[in-house]
């Protein structure tokens, strides 16, 4: 369960999270062998340009990656098959569920509509949909 504070939206849950930052066109600050434990688990990914960065710098040793599909450990119910594995990305481990960073992907990730949660839509079995159009 997620603790409250002053920047977390505590109605996510790792229960109802839709996983929008383990789904393609996301960018991670992954070290070398992070990339490959990724790709190794079927995950699609480039090392992004300073272009393509706009100015933003990954913290040191790492460099930002452009998951160009879903990661590949998401399993279907949206939880981390590398959840509490030490092979596990460090972004994943330092992304904070409900934080600031998970807002902003929400909000550009999905339209907004009103369903709680800004930015959620809900399939017709009340599950995240992320590919509806």
């Amino acid at each position: 369960m997620n603790e409250s504070g002053p920047f977390l939206d505590a109605r996510i849950t790792c229960t109802d999270c839709p996983s929008l930052c383990c789904r393609a066109n996301t960018a991670m600050p992954l070290r070398p062998r992070e990339a490959q434990t990724l790709r190794n688990g079927g995950t699609e990914l480039e090392e992004m340009s300073k272009e393509q960065c706009r100015g933003y710098k990954p913290p040191r040793g790492r460099k930002f990656f452009k998951l160009l599909t879903d990661c590949g450990y998401l399993e279907p119910d949206g939880l981390c098959d590398l959840y509490g594995d030490k092979t596990r990305p460090r972004a994943c481990s330092e992304f904070q569920m409900g934080g600031l960073a998970c807002e902003v992907a929400r909000e550009w990730k999905l339209p907004k509509v009103d369903l709680g949660m800004p930015g959620i839509r809900l399939d017709a079995n009340n599950k995240p949909d992320i590919d509806a159009a």
